[in-house]
């Protein structure tokens, strides 16, 4: 019976621990993964998400602050990935991320820095072009951009 309640305990522990890493570090490990380049644990993130609509529809936007030392790391590894673009974007994309300052979900315009895109559509031809984005009934993607200037990541995501 010891055992049974030690075994439980344990399962326990092991729940929690996962429950409280989800809870502080969800968003580091969403962001990652999205990007393909890992979040520095230690990296301050404001998101503001509105998920929750039907089939989960809704926006995420996401503020990553970098620390100067964070910040080389992440411009290295953002060369190294051969997807990121030196600022400017299509004027497509950017009508659709940089809205209205008032309005939540807003990204400023920014104009020294990089930016990638991920088109998560099934159908996607290149999942980093921003092509067929707007011209589907859907539309799935991730957008982020890398302010050199303020060592920030902006990052926000749509699903229709």
């Amino acid at each position: 019976m010891k055992k049974f309640f030690f075994a439980c305990g344990i399962l326990f522990f092991i729940i929690m621990c996962y429950v409280f890493i989800e809870i502080v570090f969800g968003w580091h490990f969403m962001i990652s993964s999205d990007l393909e380049i890992k979040i520095p644990l230690t990296a301050k993130i404001s998101c503001v998400d509105s998920h929750g609509g039907f089939h989960m529809d809704g926006e995420t936007k996401a503020e990553v602050y970098f620390n100067e030392k964070q910040a080389q790391k992440f411009v290295q590894k953002i060369k190294d990935n051969g997807y990121w673009n030196k600022l400017p974007m299509n004027e497509t994309l950017q009508k659709y991320i940089n809205r209205p300052p008032e309005e939540e979900m807003s990204i400023p315009i920014i104009n020294k820095g990089y930016w990638y895109l991920i088109d998560r559509n099934n159908m996607a031809a290149n999942k980093h072009e921003s092509d067929e984005i707007f011209d589907r009934v859907s539309r799935n993607y991730t957008v982020a951009i890398y302010d050199t200037d303020s060592n920030k990541l902006y990052y926000f995501r749509e699903d229709t």
